[in-house]
C-alpha cells in the first residue's frame, strides 16, 4: 500500500472527527445562547443591564433622600428635658415646670411655667448651641442639661 493513500485516509478520518466535534460544539453554543424559556443570551444580558441601571438610579435617589432626611433631622427637636418644681414655699404639688427642647446642635427653647394660686406665668427663652442669652434658673438649667444629654 502506498503511504500517500494511508495519509489521505488518516486525514479523512481526522476531518470527519473534527466535523463531528464542530457539530457538537455548535449544538452546545446554540443551547448556551438560548435560555430555558427560549430567550437568547443577548436578551438576558440586556435585561440584566437594564435592571442594574435601574438599581443604580434607585440607589442614587435613596442616597439623596437619606441626605435630605439627615439634614432635616439635625434641626429637628429631639432632645427633651423636663423638671417639675415648687417655685414658692407656700404652694405644693410641683405644678410648675421647666421644659427644654433642643436639636442635635443644641439649638432650641426652654419653656418655664410658674404656678401660683392667683396666676400662672409662662416664659420662653431661646437656646443657641446649648446656652441662652437670658439667665436661666436652676430648674431651667437642669432641664436644658437633660435635653442636651438626651440627644
Amino acid at each position: 500500500m502506498d503511504y500517500t493513500l494511508i495519509a489521505l485516509l488518516a486525514l479523512c478520518l481526522i476531518t470527519i472527527i473534527l466535523i463531528i466535534m464542530i457539530i457538537k460544539l455548535h449544538k452546545r453554543l446554540v443551547a448556551f445562547t438560548r435560555g430555558n424559556n427560549g430567550s437568547s443570551l443577548e436578551t438576558v444580558i440586556t435585561e440584566l443591564h437594564n435592571t442594574t441601571s435601574k438599581v443604580i438610579n434607585d440607589n442614587k435617589k435613596q442616597q439623596q433622600a437619606i441626605s435630605s432626611l439627615t439634614k432635616k433631622s439635625e434641626t429637628s427637636l429631639r432632645g427633651l428635658g423636663i423638671i417639675r418644681f415648687n417655685p414658692f414655699k407656700e404652694t405644693g404639688g410641683n405644678q410648675s415646670f421647666a421644659l427644654a427642647l433642643t436639636n442635635e446642635r443644641g439649638d432650641g427653647v426652654v419653656i418655664s411655667s410658674l404656678y401660683a394660686r392667683e396666676r400662672l406665668n409662662v416664659f420662653a427663652k431661646p437656646v443657641v448651641r446649648g446656652s441662652s442669652e437670658y439667665t436661666l434658673s436652676n430648674e431651667e438649667q437642669q432641664a436644658l442639661s437633660e435635653s442636651l444629654n438626651s440627644n
